[in-house]
């Protein structure tokens, strides 16, 4: 469903401004397996995880398919890390600094990579011009971190699937998360990051497992780190429970997927998957580590056990399968969080069965961890990323606040969408949307300049005769009337101007 919308509404907008694509997208964009930064320098692994191997300013735009964001500056750090089991590695992440930056305040952003193709990683997705595979995924999800540019926050995006494409482990992705985080802190004379920053970790779905290793993770792996809380929704827990509830129209590409991401960090599975996929099979069944999520879920619409090997779906219990699945199901990792989470979940998930959380929340709880659970009755996966993400932020902007939580608490609503945090949350996801939208500078700034600024680049839409570019204006007319009465206020002064909107307050 989120799928659907955000496509119409981009074609919509490339419509109205009338702009080839192609104009837009930069030439020669190295993918990762193609560009020599990802590869670490002879002897890197003699430093520490965490520390910074190369580093290096992004010029080219960072956004949304079409849509630029216009931030202060963007960094790539090659930092070192370590896979599963403490062989040496180097994963990049990357810094994003919005104006008027609050160099205090990191938002730590994961977002659903869920493909073992080194190729898609967010690094390389962000940036207008990667492939337009990852349109549909990575570059969606900055319509969500991108509010935090607008409060001003450092905003890092890390490569958590490390340099082999390790889609389902949950050791890499949190010590990615945690290394990626050493290095900006420890990045003030590249990025201007405070080493002093705070942080809060958040992630959906395919990111919510690196945010919630690295909760896990961090008391021992990174105890220096100010991590104030992690946020997560659609929990990935239990892979064995997924891929049993998963393989089946239309979702079966994700569990072939994260085989394969495992498999690339576990050379006795990948061997035993070679073993036991029929040879007619391997082909496609292997290509997806060349295949951004889209086009290997569609490629792998119809799948099933059966289609794959002769043990059918009594492979996950097989020893070489399950030893894998047990080890990276967060419910058997001998750690836990010494910081509050949000946990947001849909009762009726068609993909991750909700009972896995309730287990989550149950184990921690009982340990200690202070846990606000959102569960919502009516919504499923896709929509579930939309509607939980308000009351989300919310709790994160709190967090920066300095606001406390202690114990547990469960709460089950008809929908998260309709919590009164949400609200609030909302209110900053759609405005920074609008924001992005309508060219204005990513980061704080007072209303009425923000109204103004919104206005004054309706010169760069086409002439008046251009149908969608009317339509468009009706867009912008609306908006104003969103706006808090200072602005309008402001607009009635004369301090600002609207085109064809109202000058004081309804």
């Amino acid at each position: 469903m989120r799928f659907l919308s955000f496509a119409f509404i981009i074609a919509f907008i490339q419509v109205a401004l009338a702009v080839p694509l192609d104009s837009l997208v930069a030439r020669g964009l190295l993918k990762p397996s193609d560009d020599p930064f990802y590869k670490p320098k002879d002897g890197y692994e003699k430093l520490k995880v965490g520390e910074i191997i190369n580093s290096r300013q992004i010029t080219n735009p960072y956004g949304i398919a079409i849509l630029k964001e216009r931030i202060q500056s963007a960094y790539q750090l090659l930092v070192r890390s370590q896979d599963s089991f403490g062989n040496p590695n180097a994963i990049v992440t990357t810094v994003l600094i919005p104006h008027n930056v609050d160099n205090t305040k990191i938002l730590s952003y994961q977002p659903a990579v869920d493909t073992p193709s080194p190729d898609c990683a967010p690094s390389y997705a962000l940036q207008l011009g990667s492939d337009p595979s990852t349109w549909i995924t990575t570059q969606i999800e900055q319509v969500l971190s991108e509010a935090g540019l607008y409060e001003g926050w450092i905003v890092v995006i890390p490569d958590y699937l490390g340099p082999k494409g390790a889609y389902g482990v949950g050791l890499q992705a949190g010590y990615s998360t945690l290394d990626s985080l050493k290095a900006v802190v420890s990045s003030n004379s590249i990025t201007g990051a405070s080493k002093d920053a705070q942080i809060v970790l958040w992630g959906y779905s395919g990111g919510s497992q690196p945010s919630l290793w690295a909760a896990a993770l961090a008391p021992n792996y990174a105890p220096l780190l100010k991590i104030l809380g992690a946020a997560a929704g659609g929990l990935i827990i239990d892979l064995e429970a997924i891929a049993t509830n998963a393989m089946k129209f239309p979702w079966a590409g994700l569990v072939i997927n994260a085989i394969n991401g495992l498999a690339n960090e576990y050379p006795t599975l990948k061997q035993y998957v070679k073993d036991n996929i029929y040879p007619a099979a391997q082909q496609k069944f292997f290509s997806v580590n060349n295949q951004c999520l889209i086009p290997s879920a569609l490629s792998n619409l119809f799948s099933s056990w059966n289609q794959l090997t002769s043990l059918g779906a009594s492979v996950l219990q097989q020893p070489a399968v399950k030893s894998v699945t047990s080890a990276n199901n967060l419910l058997n990792l001998n750690a836990k969080p010494s910081i509050p989470l949000f946990i947001y979940n849909a009762k009726f998930d068609e993909i991750i069965p909700a009972r896995e959380a309730d287990k989550l929340f149950s184990k921690w709880c009982a340990q200690g961890v202070s846990i606000q659970y959102n569960q919502d009755l009516l919504s499923e996966h896709a929509t579930q990323a939309i509607f939980g993400a308000g009351s989300a932020f919310s709790w994160i902007k709190d967090r920066f606040k300095g606001k406390k939580q202690t114990g547990c608490n469960k709460r089950p609503t008809i929908s998260n969408a309709l919590n009164f945090e949400s609200l609030f949350g909302f209110n900053s996801i759609i405005s920074s949307a609008l924001k992005t939208l309508f060219f204005q500078l990513a980061g704080p700034r007072s209303k009425a300049s923000a109204l103004f600024a919104s206005v004054a680049n309706i010169a760069e839409l086409p002439a008046k005769g251009n149908d969608t570019a009317e339509a468009t204006r009706t867009i912008v007319q609306g908006v104003a009337t969103t706006f808090a009465q200072a602005d309008i206020d402001a607009v009635a002064s004369g301090k600002a101007v609207l085109v064809n909107a109202p000058t004081s307050a309804a």
